[in-house]
């Protein structure tokens, strides 16, 4: 069996990240009980031990190929039992989510449009104003800010 590389030492955040990181760990496992299902010689490794260790790599193959297939329906966007396309389509939105969140911002995606006047600017900014009983929260330039400050009520 191939080492994995890059062993990643904290479980990781994203849907296939986690997936690599429990196929890496099952890779590691599986090698193990292979090693230990065919062991000759030494403490432990008695026809009984042989048979439970050949046991444990079973059901790991079982789960190395759960994993492989849950990867294998979340990039093809299905249900591999039913054939239906997935509800929850994890991957497509960590796809979405790293296109358009983690590329590089531009000064334009900064710009916020102001509420009263309609100007864009890196310098209309979110603002709490007192209406009389609770502070309102709105997107404002320094000027509309200012009128909008003049025109609140005093607090009692």
């Amino acid at each position: 069996m191939q080492k994995t590389v890059d062993k990643l030492s904290v479980k990781p955040f994203g849907w296939l990240d986690r997936r690599r990181w429990a196929i890496q760990l099952l890779e590691e496992a599986i090698a193990q009980a292979r090693e230990m299902s065919r062991a000759k010689g030494g403490r432990g490794h008695d026809k009984q031990s042989r048979l439970e260790w050949t046991k444990a790599l079973s059901k790991l193959l079982e789960l190395y190929a759960g994993e492989l297939k849950d990867i294998k329906g979340e990039l093809w966007g299905r249900n591999l039992e039913l054939g239906s396309p997935l509800a929850d389509n994890t991957m497509e939105f960590e796809r979405r989510f790293q296109q358009r969140l983690l590329e590089p911002w531009t000064p334009k995606d900064l710009e916020l449009v102001c509420e009263d006047c309609g100007v864009s600017s890196v310098y209309v900014a979110e603002c709490s104003i007192f209406n009389g009983e609770d502070d309102e929260d709105h997107v404002l330039c320094g000027s509309c800010y200012a009128k909008r400050k003049a025109n609140e009520p005093k607090e009692e």
